[in-house]
């Protein structure tokens, strides 16, 4: 097949046959639009034979409901295991056998034909798959250091109403996850949808939406103006062994690094990363938190900008398969397109989700100073470096 063919190949979609037109759209992948080439999304690469062609396509998974046997969250969970199985994650399951694996006795509602699942039908499914989730409840989204927090008066100014209409917290919940590589589903009272990435566009982030009733790479411009509104609840599959959830990866970094700046003796610039830390959630420094494949992490390191003493000792660094990535990222350099990496620590993810249990900590980087904790309980090695930023993991 020409390279000309091959390169303008936009995806597939596989229709299902039957008599009603609701629910005709099967598993789909298409290319996203170039209007989102800026985006950070939850992609996969995909393949299909065309008369003995390969094609290949980078996308978000997306189906509809067929309105009977599988509802939205059937369709919502199917993305998220979609995108595990093309990761080599998980196996392989057909939309059938995720019906299969909704537990009955936990909905009063008959299983065929199918009224919809609960949260707990939700959970319990993507257990049986192989990737337990997380679930967040948005009228008590967990508080992090340096992350906006409702103030008082505008909780009273709300009281009233749910947090889904007004808690800022749940940008920074939901972020964290799409920057790890995986999508979020959420739900309302009657629907379930994932969202598969985000962008900024005037000063505020936009989600991108997969929902089974309106198609691939929907912008959302706000979800307190959502027609959707008010969400109700988030729900993260992670692989099994991350017991860890992103925000306390994120408090116990935030924590480290300040502790840092703290000692005695400390640097200048570790002074200053402490102090800024330190400050209202409008900050110069911020912070950027993701769950990372070590080896993807390992790979990337040379892309990075960063001095090579580090990335030496880094990549020989015994690390579990997955690691959580505290980035302290100056916000001015970020804005303005150059490395922005001061600091990162990387938290093993299989330690405690409690807040009261520190986490073992694998390597933490600081302005001239990179210090590697062995996993065998050997003396911690560190290394001098010179100052200077680098960039994200997160850059494309």
């Amino acid at each position: 097949m020409p390279k000309r063919i091959r390169e303008s190949y936009l995806g597939y979609s596989v229709l299902r046959p039957g008599p009603h037109p609701d629910g005709r759209v099967g598993r789909t992948v298409m290319a996203p639009p170039s209007a989102l080439s800026g985006a950070t999304l939850v992609t996969i690469d995909d393949e299909v034979s065309l008369y003995g062609n390969d094609l290949n396509v980078t996308g978000v998974p997306f189906m509809e409901q067929d309105g009977e046997f599988l509802r939205c969250a059937h369709a919502a969970i199917w993305g998220c295991h979609y995108v595990a199985f093309k990761r080599g994650l998980v196996g392989r399951r057909l939309t059938a056998e995720l019906a299969e694996m909704t537990p009955r006795l936990l909905s009063a509602d008959r299983s065929l034909p199918s009224r919809g699942m609960v949260l707990e039908q939700i959970q319990a499914v993507f257990d049986a798959t192989g990737q337990p989730a997380l679930r967040y409840i948005i009228d008590q989204l967990p508080t992090v250091p340096g992350v906006e927090v409702p103030s008082q008066q505008k909780k009273e100014e709300h009281a009233r109403q749910r947090a889904g209409y007004w808690d800022p917290r749940l940008f920074s919940v939901i972020c964290r996850y799409l920057n790890s590589g995986f999508p979020v589903m959420v739900t309302n009272a009657t629907h379930g949808w994932n969202l598969v990435g985000w962008f900024w566009q005037n000063n505020q982030i936009r989600f991108v939406a997969c929902d089974d009733q309106v198609g691939p790479y929907e912008v959302i411009d706000s979800p307190f103006t959502d027609g959707r509104r008010p969400w109700l609840s988030i729900m993260v599959p992670l692989p099994p062994k991350v017991y860890m959830s992103a925000e306390i990866a994120e408090t116990w970094g935030h924590q480290r690094l300040r502790e840092f700046g703290l000692r005695t003796g400390a640097s200048p610039s570790w002074r200053d990363l402490g102090k800024a830390l330190a400050q209202a959630p409008k900050k110069a420094v911020s912070l950027r938190t993701f769950l990372r494949d070590s080896r993807r992490y390992k790979a990337k390191l040379l892309t990075q900008g960063r001095p090579s003493e580090a990335v030496d000792a880094l990549r020989l660094a015994g690390l579990p398969n997955f690691i959580w990535v505290v980035e302290a990222h100056d916000r001015d350099l970020r804005k303005a397109g150059m490395p922005s990496v001061l600091a990162e620590v990387l938290f093993d993810p299989h330690s405690s989700d409690h807040h009261h249990r520190e986490p073992r900590s694998d390597a933490r980087s600081m302005p001239g100073l990179t210090v590697i904790t062995p996993p065998d309980g050997a003396p911690p090695v560190a290394v001098n470096t010179p100052e200077r930023p680098w960039r994200s993991q997160l850059a494309r």
